[in-house]
């Protein structure tokens, strides 16, 4: 048996994926991972409790209903997070790279 999360309702709707790269970081302690990021030219949506200032970079504060969204149009996810998003993306088939910052 293989588990598996319970996705939410709004995770359930078709995946469109786009260029985009989603990055979380719950500390806002990503700046030089964010600005290499930025600096290959794919769009970066970040959502974080601070807006970094760099170009390239789109912040937005967290939010589920536009971080799910977000999720669903994602070429990949660049994260801190836990364990949760993880199972997301694997559920999702969103390539996810999880780092320790």
């Amino acid at each position: 048996t293989v588990a598996r999360p319970d996705l939410r309702a709004s995770l359930h709707a078709e995946r469109t994926p786009s260029d985009m790269l989603l990055c979380y970081f719950r500390d806002s302690n990503a700046h030089g991972l964010l600005e290499t990021l930025a600096s290959t030219g794919r769009p970066i949506s970040l959502f974080s409790s601070r807006d970094p200032g760099i170009s390239g970079v789109t912040w937005r504060p967290p939010n589920q209903r536009d971080f799910d969204a977000a999720l669903l149009r994602a070429r990949a996810v660049v994260s801190s997070a836990g364990s949760q998003l993880i199972a997301e993306c694997i559920a999702l088939g969103v390539a996810i790279a999880n780092l320790p910052l």
